[in-house]
């Protein structure tokens, strides 16, 4: 993708949070690289569906000729807040910049001066020029940003929900031709998107999404789409098997509808959630050296024996002014056959990182804003043990020695006071409850 520098000129979609937008500058616009095919601007590179200018004020003749060639090739030129009247250079006047623009509003049908940026929105969906990844609900505090991989036919949208906990719909425009993957940043792992619909735009889905949480889907184009799940009544989940087959994962009976039109039965027999307790915690507190001339910390561990509950740091003896590193242990037993089941482990709140060990095998990545994942082949049927580690900030171990902190031999106390005094001790930890809840695995025929 081409990536256009921000400079002078600024051309941009202001804050419209569902569309990808980008700066330019009046040297890109006379650039080699801008020019308009079919009414894209830079086909080859970012493919921009229209040039947005926001109450600017001065812009260059050449420029101006520019714009003139990307309307009659009918680039969408709209202006907001007015239309440009003064000149920048020696080759223009203001009075000639007016002739200009006023000709080329009278000419272009598409080139148009909306008032403000609500006009702006109302205006690009008059034109269907829907956000390529567009949400259903445009309420939602929802932002995406757009990645063209022109050389290995990949498409990628970043996806990240500002608002709360929510079940978010989304048609994904002009991936008619692709098959649609999960790109997950914790893990590196790139798996198919099991369940969306084919519609005439492209591709829509829904994905569930937890405050402050972010997610990149993938369309890699194939002249292939495999069978997939269209709609499911009464499953929970579907993973992938061996990324070809698809098992359903289901907590009661459901039924799924395939895109060949298959409606297939899924019978599950249904199994208790388990609550994990009796954890033991040890800690590891970073704070300075005993030796004030030391730049160098200190661990000191600190063994809190057996919890009667989880609970933040800030409420338990010893540990309201710690920082450092939680490790909990605990055990359970598992009563079934690990072989189709798929066993979920939700950790609850995490204050501030997350590494997991079951029978002494590591988990891979868990994503902290939904600290959910499922461990079912590091299962055994009988006793299984777990270990978590849990990390936090320095905040609290600095609050505590804030007058005998120094920064540049100057006292934190003195230099940032007002953010110590203002805040709290933090509430780090594992706060659970940790609970485990199996369900039953179907292979799905497609």
């Amino acid at each position: 993708m081409v990536r256009l520098p921000e400079s002078d000129l600024r051309c941009s979609l202001l804050t419209l949070k569902e569309y990808t937008y980008e700066y330019l500058t009046a040297a890109n616009l006379l650039s080699t690289q801008a020019y308009v095919d079919s009414g894209i601007l830079a086909p080859s590179g970012p493919a921009y569906k229209a040039l947005i200018f926001y109450n600017q004020t001065q812009i260059s003749e050449p420029a101006v000729q520019k714009l003139h060639e990307f309307a009659s090739a009918g680039l969408p030129i709209l202006f907001v807040g007015g239309l440009p009247t003064n000149a920048i250079g020696t080759n223009g006047t203001s009075s000639s910049i007016s002739e200009a623009f006023t000709s080329l509003v009278a000419t272009y049908p598409q080139v148009q001066v909306l008032s403000d940026s609500d006009a702006l929105l109302a205006h690009l969906q008059t034109l269907d020029m829907k956000p390529r990844a567009f949400l259903t609900d445009s309420s939602q505090e929802i932002y995406t940003q757009w990645r063209s991989y022109i050389s290995d036919s990949l498409e990628a949208v970043l996806i990240f929900n500002k608002g709360l906990d929510k079940t978010i719909s989304f048609e994904f425009t002009g991936v008619n031709n692709s098959v649609p993957y999960v790109l997950d940043a914790w893990t590196g792992k790139r798996t198919p998107l099991v369940t969306y619909n084919v519609t005439e735009a492209g591709i829509s889905t829904s994905l569930d999404l937890k405050a402050n949480q972010t997610t990149i889907l993938a369309f890699q184009k194939s002249s292939r789409r495999p069978t997939h799940v269209v709609s499911s009544k009464q499953i929970s989940a579907f993973s992938t098997n061996n990324n070809t087959g698809i098992d359903a994962i289901a907590a009661e009976s459901g039924v799924v509808t395939l895109s060949d039109g298959r409606v297939i039965s899924v019978a599950a027999t249904p199994f208790p959630s388990m609550t994990i307790g009796n954890w033991s915690l040890q800690v590891l507190s970073y704070h300075p050296s005993s030796n004030t001339s030391s730049t160098k910390n200190e661990v000191t561990t600190l063994d809190i024996g057996n919890l009667d509950a989880l609970k933040p740091w800030t409420e338990i003896p010893g540990l309201q002014q710690v920082s450092g590193v939680g490790i909990y242990n605990s055990s359970f037993i598992f009563s079934w056959s690990p072989s189709g089941i798929a066993a979920y482990i939700d950790f609850g709140p995490v204050l501030n990182t997350i590494r997991v060990w079951v029978n002494n095998k590591r988990l891979p990545p868990i994503d902290i804003s939904d600290p959910r994942t499922e461990i079912s082949s590091h299962l055994g049927q009988g006793l299984n043990t777990i270990c978590v580690e849990v990390s936090s900030t320095l905040f609290n171990a600095v609050k505590a020695r804030s007058n005998e902190t120094t920064t540049a031999y100057v006292s934190v106390e003195l230099t940032n006071a007002a953010f110590y005094e203002d805040n709290d001790y933090m509430p780090f930890g594992l706060l659970g409850p940790v609970v485990l809840t199996p369900m039953t695995r179907v292979a799905l025929s497609v």
